[in-house]
């Protein structure tokens, strides 16, 4: 079952959230935001009080960032068509390759990245091992994805993750782009 939504209310439910985004066993402190800026090809990380420092520069187009639970930083390359894994220490390596645009990134509770491949039209699915499937496809330049806010709450528990659904903003032509939101529920793939 299909559901499309307003990017009101899906900026509404995530905002009403009260969870931390990055999770407390990374050795980034809890409430630091990190950014990807494409043009300068940079990961900037921003401290609670403001404070800017860069996480990482020389990227091909970072687009999106997700952590994942153990604390490693995932960066949506999208000039490299690829998926950059960072370590809780700093290190990085190439966690898939081979893309076509990819930008929105999304952990679920039990450690699948879903992968917003923009010029593909298409949301990926990778297991924490890697291997990688399609979630869904026929999408218009998908660009971001979210968990529900239900998702979240139960991701900490395994079991009710399976249970999660996805959300991958659309944008649509002519400009300026029509953002939608469309609900995939598992028995809906």
């Amino acid at each position: 079952m299909k559901k499309t939504t307003t990017l009101l209310h899906l900026l509404l439910s995530a905002a009403a959230l009260a969870v931390p985004l990055v999770p407390m066993s990374t050795g980034a402190a809890t409430g630091d935001l990190y950014v990807a800026d494409q043009t300068p090809g940079t990961i900037f990380k921003f401290a609670p009080d403001g404070t800017q420092s860069t996480f990482a520069s020389a990227l091909g187009a970072p687009a999106g960032v997700a952590f994942d639970s153990r604390g490693n930083l995932f960066v949506a390359e999208s000039g490299n068509n690829s998926i950059s894994e960072f370590t809780p220490a700093g290190i990085q390596s190439t966690f898939a390759s081979g893309l076509n645009g990819p930008t929105g990134l999304a952990f679920d509770g039990s450690g699948n990245l879903f992968v917003a491949d923009n010029l593909s039209g298409t949301i990926f699915k990778f297991t924490p091992d890697g291997t990688k499937s399609t979630f869904a496809s026929g999408l218009n330049n998908p660009q971001g994805l979210a968990l529900t806010a239900r998702a979240i709450s139960l991701r900490r528990t395994a079991a009710a993750a399976r249970s999660s659904n996805l959300l991958p903003t659309e944008s649509r032509a002519p400009s300026p782009p029509v953002l939608l939101c469309r609900a995939f529920s598992p028995s809906s793939r």
